[in-house]
């Protein structure tokens, strides 16, 4: 059995879970699902991933996933709807409130983490007129009855860098003094990351991406082209299905996996000293709320 990681919303099978302001080691384990679309509603929950503290998200850097997808891994993202949210921050003066109370929030590209670019476009209504491509007929059941796409994937390539080449930068305002001109310029990347290789899952009735297979593109010493023996699969989610529906869908249909749930007295199961630990976390939080 391979070892399963699940990222946001928990699971029905035996996995290993990882909430989002939880560091994961991504290279440990063979199947990894990452459901962004948790993100959306919690994201007052959480800060921007660029600030080094214990609420803020954390993401796998680009070189992990690489050396994931290079070790014949596989990543499972279920879509979120929109690419950007916005997350909690502190500013340039320490402040995680501006001057009328509100949080100081940064916007956050969901996808920057990836070794690749992807694209979303949210601005037309979805529909049902979906078909699954040649090839991919064990993706059926993530769009079985009831499903509707939200979104379509628009582009997927190469993705430039700048800098050191991390997916999160500051995401504050630089500091300008008063009446100095904002100059706004397009930088040119200085150097582009891996080369994709996109295989089209299912498309909409004109001809639109809703879901795809993405691998990377390496030449080899001799020239020859290589993908990565690992993929990273963008699957949007089924409106009337669950997470952990969604999981155990692609387990057994696409990964051909015998899973087995999680026994009903786990839930209600603990180890020693975990009574002592939750009372502990929740006497923090209610300070930090009082704050």
């Amino acid at each position: 059995m391979p070892r399963i990681l699940t990222k946001g919303s928990q699971s029905g099978v035996e996995d290993d879970h990882f909430d989002w302001n939880e560091e994961e080691d991504l290279k440990s384990y063979n199947i990894a699902f990452y459901d962004l679309p948790d993100l959306v509603p919690r994201q007052n929950e959480f800060l921007h991933p660029w600030f080094d503290e214990e609420d803020a998200i954390h993401l796998p850097s680009r070189s992990d996933v690489k050396q994931f997808l290079s070790g014949n891994n596989d990543l499972v993202i279920r879509l979120p709807e929109k690419e950007e949210i916005q997350l909690r921050g502190v500013d340039r003066n320490g402040n995680q409130e501006d001057e009328d109370g509100n949080p100081i929030r940064y916007d956050c590209n969901l996808l920057d983490w990836l070794p690749f670019w992807v694209s979303l476009n949210d601005e037309d209504s979805g529909n049902d007129l979906v078909e699954v491509q040649d090839r991919f007929e064990e993706w059926e059941a993530c769009f079985s009855e009831g499903f509707e796409w939200q979104m379509i994937i628009e582009r997927v390539g190469q993705r430039g860098l700048y800098g050191n080449g991390e997916a999160y930068g500051d995401p504050r305002p630089v500091k300008r003094d008063s009446g100095e001109p904002v100059i706004q310029s397009r930088v040119p990347p200085s150097r582009y990351g891996s080369e994709v290789s996109e295989k089209r899952i299912a498309i909409e009735n004109v001809n639109r991406t809703v879901a795809s297979k993405v691998s990377l593109r390496r030449e080899d010493e001799s020239g020859e082209v290589l993908e990565s023996p690992g993929s990273v699969f963008l699957v949007p989610p089924h409106p009337e299905k669950e997470f952990d529906e969604f999981v155990q869908d692609i387990l057994v249909d696409v990964f051909e996996l015998d899973i087995e749930e999680k026994p009903e007295w786990v839930s209600d199961y603990s180890v020693p000293g975990e009574h002592q630990l939750r009372k502990e976390l929740e006497d923090l939080e209610s300070q930090v709320r009082q704050l």
